[in-house]
């Protein structure tokens, strides 16, 4: 079958990572013809790595989203010679494929009498979860679709693309675009069919919300948008990104193609999670080996390496850091970071997973060439960096982040990062690291960039460590000793019982806006202080919140059944 391909791109910096190139690659025995239609201008690097794999790119402005760009590369192309093909793609940038190839699917989907075809379908929802209204319906989802020769020498298929507006927003592309194709050509009388349909699964969305089943069904791709979608609203539908990730290796999955494809838009904690990535060690210590390929430095770095010049390094490929100095764990910043009494038995459980067992934290650098940083667990005992990590620096953090040209998101609220200084770095994740300083006119310059003391500015870079490491191409994990992973666990099952008991029992979904604890604005201002000058009041106020929460509850039980019967 003689196929033409249009795969649209986008990346707001012009580039192409090798996911991009492995989907072209894996497309290239089965298609005559790819244009790569790109929203936006390429670096010359990555339009070279295109030149060698497709046929020719076309850049235009970024207008119009997915359906502007589709629509401006049919009329560059023209439906005459689209006429000469047996079948003509619209393939995006937003899934990882093939696992291995993508012979079983086009054997599978040749022989099919139909007009047009995709990968997976969206069933029917109402309301409309766009609009508030309506019903959205069943249709294929567009990052995949394949039109017949049947369907494109019709004027109902040049109609439709000369009549469909520019997209203006996301919305649109979902709403204009994705959810209304399929309906109007199938109003029409084309055929259609979806390769994975969605009557053999039981959600709504099957690309998102039952990857793994996909996958085990030979589905070819699974979505980028699992590593860098809401964790907590994947999280409630039971879909792990990290166990998506151990199947598709399992498979046969590059790797090292699937960490490019999402690690300059993944923040560096939920990079970490949808890898799976956690260095767990025995808990008794063991002697440091005496290799050159690690050094052991005390107390921060960045000032004297970026400075004074004093590489940590040397010539040692993986560098340990054993925490800051015992004066600012009493009077610096340090302490402010912890924002807790720190002990010996805290230090211990920092160090223990890293500095204790030099050899497994080299090992563990050995055994995967993509770490770059390893540091503490952060844990759930005696401490808050998971709730409010940046401790007050987010905003001098985005400034140096911005100044440094970092790549990526950084992380709202608990950036993966050293716990009193302690953490092992690869030299290569932060090798050009003096550079970027100096770019910026040198450390003086970045401190008055940064708005904080310099004290404050060691702590900024410990806390975009990961982020640096991934702007270079490296990923970030944490170490803990086994039995302290443990205990924190269990402590984790506790505080988060508490924390759920105070919301209703509903689960969180998209469209519905943030999750807030009803109490939001009273406990943490007046509560503790209510609790503690005036008991007997303070017992009305949360008698008054129960019953309000009660009725809050049973008001949204009540709208949810009405929604549901509606539906119906």
């Amino acid at each position: 079958m003689r196929r033409f391909v249009f795969f649209l791109l986008y990346d707001p910096d012009g580039y192409v990572d090798s996911a991009v190139l492995h989907t072209l690659n894996g497309l290239r025995p089965h298609v005559e013809h790819i244009m790569v239609v790109s929203n936006g201008f390429l670096q010359q690097e990555s339009r070279e790595r295109l030149d060698a794999v497709i046929d020719e790119v076309f850049e235009r402005e970024n207008v119009g989203f997915d359906s502007g760009a589709y629509r401006s590369a049919i009329g560059r192309v023209g439906y005459a010679k689209l006429a000469e093909y047996d079948e003509v793609l619209l393939i995006n940038y937003t899934f990882f494929g093939p696992i291995t190839t993508f012979d079983e699917l086009f054997a599978r989907m040749d022989p099919k009498p139909i007009d047009f075809w995709g990968l997976t379908d969206h069933v029917a929802v109402s309301p409309h979860p766009m609009l508030g209204k309506g019903i959205m319906p069943e249709h294929l989802q567009s990052y995949w679709i394949a039109f017949r020769k049947s369907l494109v020498n019709t004027a109902d298929f040049r109609d439709y693309w000369s009549s469909l507006p520019n997209g203006m927003s996301y919305h649109d592309v979902i709403t204009v675009f994705e959810a209304a194709l399929t309906r109007h050509f199938g109003d029409l009388g084309y055929a259609w069919e979806s390769a994975y349909p969605a009557e053999n699964y039981s959600v709504n969305n099957v690309s998102m919300e039952q990857p793994l089943l996909l996958l085990e069904d030979g589905c070819p791709m699974f979505k980028r948008r699992l590593y860098f979608h809401d964790l907590v609203d994947l999280d409630t539908r039971d879909v792990a990104a990290s166990e998506v990730t151990a199947k598709a290796l399992a498979l046969g999955f590059p790797r090292d193609v699937l960490i490019d494809g999402v690690i300059r838009r993944t923040p560096a904690r939920a990079l970490s999670t949808g890898l799976g990535l956690l260095h767990l060690v025995a808990d008794a210590p063991a002697a440091a080996p005496e290799s050159p390929r690690l050094a052991l430095r005390t107390g921060r770095i960045w000032r004297d390496w970026l400075r004074d010049a004093h590489d940590p390094f040397g010539e040692a490929e993986v560098l340990v850091v054993d925490g800051v100095t015992e004066d600012e764990l009493r009077d610096g910043p340090a302490a402010e970071y912890t924002n807790t009494n720190l002990d010996d038995n805290q230090l211990a459980r920092a160090r223990g997973g890293i500095v204790d067992r030099l050899g497994d934290t080299l090992a563990a650098f050995d055994q995967d060439a993509r770490l770059g940083v390893l540091v503490p667990l952060a844990e759930h005992r005696a401490g808050t960096r998971l709730g409010h990590g940046w401790r007050g620096l987010e905003a001098a953090a985005k400034r140096v982040s911005t100044a440094l040209r970092l790549i990526g998101p950084l992380e709202r609220y608990a950036p993966l990062a050293p716990f009193v200084g302690v953490a092992a770095y690869r030299a290569a994740a932060l090798a050009d690291l003096p550079a970027r300083v100096e770019a910026v006119g040198g450390w003086d310059s970045l401190v008055r960039l940064a708005e904080v003391d310099e004290a404050e500015l060691e702590l900024v870079l410990d806390l975009l460590a990961a982020d640096v490491a991934k702007t270079n191409g490296f990923v970030a994990s944490e170490a803990a000793r086994r039995g302290d992973f443990v205990r924190s666990s269990q402590v984790l099952q506790y505080k988060f019982a508490d924390a759920s008991a105070r919301f209703g029992p509903e689960q969180r979904a998209p469209f519905l806006g943030p999750l807030e604890h009803p109490n939001s604005f009273i406990r943490p201002l007046v509560g503790d202080w209510l609790r503690t000058k005036a008991p007997s009041t303070a017992k009305v106020v949360l008698q008054g919140e129960e019953s309000a929460r009660k009725k809050l509850g049973a008001a949204k039980r009540a709208v949810t059944r009405v929604v549901k019967k509606k539906g119906r």
